[in-house]
């Protein structure tokens, strides 16, 4: 009786062990997709969610991927990480064994952006203004120019691929995020302690080769 519970329990940890390499196989080859696809010069960090894994590589359809892209550089601006929550993915059990996709099929996505203050003033500069933490989720805007000067907390508005900050006088700064990865659709924006947190989302989109 003891050496078949034993052995049961080696089995339990033998398909536990094929679980989780499975699930980095997959997670290996999507980042590597995804990598290619967005042209990035770091391969994101990929983590496939649900237990177990190996019914979901038999079917080829992931119900929730998490993907981490670190240090992005959109234009002048310098995204310190965006992380995408991606909804039904399917990747063929084919090319996982392999180790080579043609595409990924994602059926929706939320993301959130991170934006640092450093790197966001960095930009700003040249408007000699400064932005830090506000209440309420609301930025905080430092600015002066001549006699003017701005020292107050100012709302966050999202207006296509822009964050839109609007100053008294009818004086409005744009912060462009063009490009973002995945063709997501900025939805809101909130300051944080750290930087400004831009939440989208999208639908239906595919990662192709080249």
């Amino acid at each position: 009786m003891r050496r078949l519970g034993l052995v049961l329990v080696l089995l339990v940890g033998l398909l536990a062990l094929a679980d989780r390499l499975g699930a980095f196989a997959a997670e290996r080859v999507v980042a590597i997709r995804i990598q290619e696809d967005q042209h990035l010069a770091v391969r994101p960090d990929v983590s496939i969610k649900g237990f177990p894994f190996l019914t979901q590589l038999a079917r080829g359809h992931y119900e929730h991927v998490d993907v981490t892209v670190h240090d992005l550089q959109r234009g002048p601006l310098h995204v310190s990480r965006a992380v995408a929550h991606m909804y039904g993915a399917d990747v063929p059990f084919s090319a996982v064994v392999h180790q080579q996709v043609d595409r990924i099929v994602i059926d929706r996505a939320t993301a959130e952006i991170d934006l640092d203050y450093s790197d966001v003033n960095r930009m700003l500069a040249g408007k000699h203004l400064r932005l830090s933490r506000g209440s309420g989720g609301r930025v905080h805007v430092t600015a002066s120019a001549g006699s003017a000067s701005v020292d107050a907390d100012f709302p966050l508005t999202v207006r296509g691929s822009d964050l839109d900050i609007a100053l008294p006088a009818g004086i409005s700064v744009q912060i462009p995020l063009p490009g973002m990865p995945f063709g997501i659709t900025l939805k809101s924006a909130t300051a944080t302690g750290q930087g400004i947190v831009v939440r989208c989302a999208t639908s239906g989109f595919v990662l192709r080769t080249g």
